[in-house]
């Protein structure tokens, strides 16, 4: 009996030689002499040179900066829920500036004014629906 596993005939090495020739391809559930180890590629841990994260704008910079600020405060989350600060990073620059000064106002008022917000919506949804109007009409022509 053999106490000692031999490490290139371990389960989940592949068939060589006689055994693969025979037709019993693919992955050995048992030892056996007439495996090999297959080997893997490691991957390189170290960062790359060119940078390749998401580059960030100081806007947006600035306006994850406070969102998470207004994440982490009680007064203002009391659910302590997320407020997905990076999904809005999607958004016009003009939207990010709005969000991050309505969040810093209410950090220093210690409460959110959710009727500046509902009106800036109601503003932005308003205007929305003049354009498609706009773009909708068809005039008639006169014979």
């Amino acid at each position: 009996m053999m106490v000692a596993a031999c490490a290139p005939c371990m389960a989940g090495t592949l068939k060589v030689g006689a055994a693969a020739l025979a037709g019993v391809l693919g992955y050995s559930k048992v030892r056996d002499r007439k495996f090999k180890n297959i080997k893997t590629k490691k991957k390189n841990k170290g960062k790359s040179k060119s940078g390749g994260g998401i580059k960030y704008t100081k806007k947006q910079k600035e306006f994850i900066r406070v969102c998470r600020k207004v994440e982490k405060n009680k007064k203002l989350n009391p659910g302590m829920r997320s407020l997905d600060c990076h999904s809005m990073i999607d958004q016009s620059p003009k939207e990010i500036t709005w969000m991050k000064n309505w969040y810093q106002d209410g950090l220093k008022e210690k409460n959110l004014d959710w009727d500046k917000y509902k009106k800036h919506y109601s503003k932005k949804n308003s205007r929305k629906k003049t354009k498609r109007r706009n773009k909708t009409r068809r005039v008639r022509k006169n014979n």
